[in-house]
């Protein structure tokens, strides 16, 4: 087999497709279009993160798994205990708690889908309000969105951020953590800048590395694919979803080579530089590759979301019995003193 490919450069079982054919076939195009990103602005991982929103939509669709109603309810009732309190309701009645006005804070990471340092302000209890980002069109946009001469929009590298020392009375990341490499870096320093009583919180992916899913959770997770109707398995170009699949980890060094880059280290990083005050495992690992490109079918009937219903309580049943784990999870850390 090796000779017969060595004399022809036709590699057995791919149909008489070069080795040359068959990369170009799978990479080129992704590849050619970050180096056109790469060439008009200098830099290769943030450009994705300059139209975050079309991670969770196509158009009107919702495609990412949490961005539905029913999965919202289900990891907040795991966060808060309550199905109807999101986790931002839950931190601003901590914050309320310490009795202060005035205060400072930090949102690492920029979300154009839900804007934490406007959630955040509209409480009255913030005099200024720092967002850190890579993504400096993201940053832009959010900017002029804004218009509040109290948030400071920053582009900074999150892998080699240095915090001022005490200074955050809040400091929160949603979704962006798992896109750094130096977490013990990231985490020195968001201890050393909470202020002694501050709060951190994170809402965050913390499964396998690169998104490379487990042989049993793909398993199970197509399993239930097949047992949908194909109704609530269509895509929005109007396909039907034959089959969940964790990314090409080789196209995904090309396209987002940040993408859950350490992801597995989340949890010990975030214990061993914090005072943990809660950290809860929230499920997502089956419905998030099961429901990725097809969520919004969940919410669109009864029969939608009665399927959702059953979709949670069997990844629920399987977290308890121990058969696969939490790929998502929510934690709330205090400063560590002395660390």
């Amino acid at each position: 087999m090796l000779d017969r490919t060595l004399a022809t450069g036709k590699p057995a079982g791919k149909g008489g497709k070069t080795f040359v054919d068959f990369f170009m076939n799978k990479y080129i195009r992704a590849f050619l279009h970050k180096l056109v990103l790469f060439c008009k602005t200098g830099r290769w991982t943030d450009s994705i993160w300059n139209d975050s929103i079309g991670q969770y939509y196509t158009g009107n669709k919702a495609i990412y798994w949490e961005s539905i109603p029913g999965v919202a309810k289900y990891q907040f009732e795991l966060i808060t205990g309550d199905e109807n309190q999101d986790y931002f309701s839950y931190i601003i009645e901590k914050l309320k708690a310490l009795n202060k006005s005035g205060m400072t804070g930090l949102s690492i990471g920029c979300c154009e889908a839900n804007s934490t340092e406007l959630a955040f302000w509209e409480t009255g209890l913030f005099s200024h309000f720092d967002i850190m980002d890579i993504a400096d069109d993201l940053l832009a946009k959010q900017q002029q969105k804004a218009d509040n001469e109290h948030f400071s929009y920053l582009r900074v590298d999150l892998n080699s951020v240095s915090l001022p020392e005490n200074h955050y009375d809040l400091i929160t990341a949603v979704g962006t953590i798992h896109h750094i490499k130096d977490l013990d870096n990231l985490f020195l320093n968001i201890n050393r800048a909470l202020k002694d009583g501050g709060i951190f919180f994170c809402r965050e992916y913390v499964g396998p590395n690169s998104l490379q899913f487990s042989r049993r959770q793909m398993e199970i997770a197509n399993g239930m694919l097949q047992c949908l109707p194909a109704s609530h398995r269509i895509t929005p170009a109007g396909g039907i979803k034959q089959k969940a699949r964790k990314p090409n980890i080789y196209k995904l060094k090309i396209v987002d080579p940040s993408e859950a880059i350490n992801s597995e280290n989340i949890e010990k990083a975030f214990k061993n530089h914090l005072q943990v005050i809660q950290y809860t495992p929230t499920g997502g690992t089956l419905l998030s590759p099961l429901l990725n490109q097809i969520a919004f079918n969940f919410d669109k009937d009864e029969t939608g979301r009665r399927l959702l219903n059953t979709m949670i309580k069997l990844e629920k049943e399987l977290m308890k019995c121990g058969d696969i784990g939490s790929d998502y999870m929510f934690a709330v850390g205090g400063k560590k003193i002395n660390h």
